[in-house]
């Protein structure tokens, strides 16, 4: 996971606000554009094991796998632990009963044709007896236990390091961190764990404090980088600060609850080109069974895990990211049988999913004035930017930044952009025609020339800002919000924006 941000573009940070972190949900595709068919798909069997079995066989591996790791199928931490390996060894993922050895997980060893296998946990969690009976003459097994859910990841961690590299931050090894406790965010941070030629542990720690065993495998691993999944509740601040005290750079990715953390780490993965995300998987976010696999399936099509609030009910966060998601999306997944994704909220999934192909983000403010201003080299061009009338206020902490004329395409009232390497952000960033061209005035106040900065508005929740260019030159200036927090304007397959935004024009001739 390479930090992809330039740092030779000539940008300036001004923060004239409080910060608020946002989890974002705007996006779109071209106006007008047709809606692609989205498929919608399922991935479930009679229970748990036989989900895990077939979603293996079928979606993850379907020409085989030499390699597997099983976990209890009756608690969560160990599987979902897991993923970071499964992506390292290009392995299955598969349940198991912690006594009794299942003919349905032997017959998905034997069908995938896999030679060796990880077991995770102590004997409490998958006794000796399953164990040994997963192995044979032509198949070894391996264990990786500890004496808890976190010196188990710890040792999941070590092994994933052992048979590669792992995935880098800024040229640091990265691995996720998430509590042990519950299910969700773990699960989430499954998907980009696995994908990609390089993959990324998953260690757990303690809502209140980062076990020493956890922290004894960041050490050991030369950890640099730590994304921390799951709001204060679920991670206390005091973790994040003991990584700080360790040297240990950090990134909170989260929301105001499982499902809106799930769907802020399925954009930030997605909008970063760690994950593809043309395919959504999406498992329960309130019962772990069928959902344990979720990750490593997600990450074998390339795509993110989104949460469901139930059986029935898809929920806020994951409905806004499928209306407005970080990619195109072509399939939508259910993990598990009906009980655990009804056929009618798939079926909305799918809906959405396939409505947002016709959907765009509108222009989100008002900016004026909205036709091209024209002042001769030397002169000034001045933009405002206020509230529509009965509209909300302007966001806290905006970007504005100036984008190359050339760049850039009016389409009807919106506005489209290039985006000639595909990666989802708009080309021609913080730059502009003729390259003289930059802000010197933001809310009344001088500023050095710069071509990007963080704003607020003003006590009057209203924007001004003034462009000054010695010579001839072209710019679109353009606010934004900022959603996903990586400091591009997002972009979809069609150049539209996918996050909130107004423009403007000026042109020095």
């Amino acid at each position: 996971m390479e930090d992809r941000r330039s740092t030779t573009r000539r940008v300036a940070a001004l923060t004239l606000a409080t910060a608020v972190a946002c989890a974002g949900t705007a996006a779109g595709t071209a106006a007008g554009a047709a809606a692609a068919p989205v498929a919608p798909a399922r991935a479930g069997g009679v229970d748990r094991y036989a989900t895990a079995s077939i979603a293996m066989g079928q979606v993850a591996f379907p020409q085989g796998t030499g390699t597997a790791v099983v976990a209890t199928g009756e608690d969560f931490p160990d599987a979902l632990a897991a993923a970071g390996l499964a992506g390292q060894a290009d392995a299955a993922l598969l349940l198991t009963d912690p006594d009794e050895p299942l003919q349905t997980t032997g017959a998905a060893l034997e069908d995938l044709g896999v030679r060796d296998v990880h077991v995770l946990g102590g004997e409490g969690a998958v006794s000796r007896e399953v164990a040994d009976a997963y192995g044979g003459p032509d198949r070894e097994v391996v264990r990786l236990g500890g004496a808890d859910r976190y010196e188990t990841a710890a040792l999941v961690a070590r092994e994933v390091a052992r048979l590669g590299p792992l995935a880098e931050v800024a040229g640091r090894p990265a691995a996720f961190l998430a509590t042990g406790e519950d299910h969700a965010d773990a699960l989430a941070a499954a998907a980009p764990a696995a994908a990609g030629s390089a993959a990324t542990p998953v260690l757990l720690t303690r809502s209140d404090g980062l076990p020493e065993v956890t922290a004894s495998a960041l050490e050991d691993l030369g950890i640099g980088h730590v994304w921390l999944i799951g709001g204060d509740e679920a991670v206390d601040p005091t973790v994040q600060a003991t990584l700080e005290s360790r040297g240990i750079g950090s990134r909170r990715i989260s929301g105001p609850d499982r499902w809106a953390t799930a769907a802020a780490v399925a954009r930030t993965f997605v909008d970063g080109g760690d994950l593809a995300g043309s395919t959504v998987t999406l498992a329960r976010g309130d019962a772990f069974p069928d959902a344990l696999v979720g990750g490593v399936t997600a990450a074998a099509t390339d795509g993110p895990v989104l949460l469901t609030r139930s059986p029935d009910d898809l929920g806020a966060a994951t409905r806004d990211y499928l209306a407005a998601p970080a990619a195109v999306v072509d399939v939508v997944r259910a993990m598990g049988g009906q009980e655990a994704l009804t056929a009618s909220a798939l079926g909305e999934a799918e809906s959405i999913a396939e409505a947002a192909g016709e959907s765009t983000v509108p222009q989100s403010w008002l900016m004026s004035p909205q036709e091209p201003l024209t002042p001769p080299p030397g002169g000034v061009a001045d933009f405002e930017v206020r509230p529509q009338p009965d509209g909300e206020a302007l966001p806290l902490e905006l970007h504005l930044a100036l984008f190359d004329c050339r760049l850039t395409t009016a389409t009807g009232p919106e506005r489209s952009f290039t985006d000639a390497d595909g990666d989802g952000h708009a080309d021609g960033y913080a730059t502009t025609e003729g390259g003289s061209a930059a802000i010197a005035v933001l809310n009344g106040r001088d500023v050095p020339d710069a071509d990007a900065l963080v704003v607020g508005p003003d006590v009057d929740g209203v924007l001004t800002f003034r462009l000054a260019s010695p010579g001839a030159d072209c710019a679109v200036p353009v606010v934004f919000d900022d959603t996903d927090r990586d400091g591009w304007l997002d972009v979809d397959a069609h150049g539209q924006p996918r996050e909130r935004y107004n423009v403007g024009l000026a042109r020095w001739e």
